[in-house]
């Protein structure tokens, strides 16, 4: 997240500044060559962004310098916890036979009703945090058990 930020903060102050003669950077930049390899890479770079919904992610906070920093929102900390704990489970308990577990408590479970609640629990979170797919970033979606 902090190199997508640097970049566009780098990307902004070349499209912005000027040379000594005046000479606008940008310029220079987009025409030194037919195939305008920093416009397309930005382009590029920007649309992944986009598409893959990123910020959604997380959060801005103004840091030093007024440089943005950005840390996971607490939605995401929430999945990614929960996520956490569903696997967890399913290591734990997927080791013996027929994914039967040894505990006494949950003797004769399979590995699905073991963890069973903390699945749930994952998927419930999962469903409040939006409509479709296109409502969350791609780092939640990819993440789905």
């Amino acid at each position: 997240m902090d190199r997508f930020s640097d970049y566009s903060q780098a990307y902004e102050q070349m499209m912005n500044s000027e040379q000594s003669d005046g000479t606008k950077c940008r310029d220079v930049l987009l025409n030194s060559d037919k195939i305008q390899v920093v416009r397309r890479l930005s382009e590029a770079v920007d649309d992944v962004w986009g598409r893959s919904q990123c910020e959604r992610c997380y959060q801005e906070t103004p840091g030093e310098c007024g440089k943005l920093t950005y840390s996971l929102s607490n939605q995401t900390e929430t999945f990614n916890r929960l996520v956490n704990i569903t696997l967890d489970c399913i290591k734990d308990n997927s080791n013996e036979p027929f994914f039967y577990v040894k505990f006494a408590k949950r003797r004769n479970k399979t590995v699905c009703e073991t963890c069973a609640v903390d699945y749930e629990n994952l998927n419930a979170f999962y469903n409040s945090l939006g409509s479709s797919v296109n409502d969350l970033c791609m780092d939640i979606v990819d993440k789905v058990p």
